[in-house]
């Protein structure tokens, strides 16, 4: 399957968005969720859960992931 295939998509969505929804203070969902959105092409929508990542715990690890998105996602013009 590819990452356009909406028998793969859809349902990976659907559990990112019930992740997030039950656990919204998990840095951890949100960056998952940021790297989904990357593959996906949706730069936008990875920046916001990167920066959502990062506003969480600024010092974390996984803080630290991504912000090297959110680097690597500027320098494409996201």
């Amino acid at each position: 399957r590819t990452e356009s295939d909406s028998t793969y998509v859809e349902p990976v969505l659907s559990m990112l968005a019930e992740l997030v929804r039950r656990h919204p203070r998990d840095r951890g969902a949100y960056l998952l969720k940021g790297v989904f959105e990357m593959t996906r092409n949706r730069n936008d929508l990875a920046v916001a859960s990167f920066t959502k990542a990062v506003s969480l715990d600024p010092k974390s690890i996984d803080a630290d992931e991504a912000k090297k998105e959110l680097a690597r996602l500027a320098t494409l013009g996201s």
